[in-house]
């Protein structure tokens, strides 16, 4: 299949939460922006990830995302939501952390 991603936002309420795909859970929770699930390369070590889907952590119900290392041992992963997101120095230029690949 095609792979999308990139940056979503959401709007919604609890009705279509509970009655539709767990993008509209996000909406209901305040969930604004999110990585599209798909393949993902780390600005610092090149490698790639696929970005399953973006959970809550149980105890502090922060969002994070959820993504496998498409190399090793193929490992889940979760960072924090907006670290994922944010842009970081890389010899004086601000790139994503992650960048999709589409």
């Amino acid at each position: 299949g095609t792979s999308r991603c990139g940056l979503s936002s959401y709007g919604g309420d609890f009705e279509q939460a509970s009655n539709s795909h767990s993008e509209n859970v996000w909406r209901y929770f305040g969930m604004t922006d999110r990585p599209d699930p798909g393949t993902y390369v780390h600005y610092k070590n090149g490698k790639h990830y696929t970005v399953i889907d973006v959970v809550r952590h149980s105890e502090t119900e922060e969002w994070m995302v959820l993504y496998r290392a498409e190399y090793g041992d193929y490992g889940l992963w979760v960072r924090p939501l907006k670290n994922f997101l944010e842009q970081v120095n890389l010899d004086g230029q601000f790139v994503p952390r992650f960048k999709c690949l589409g």
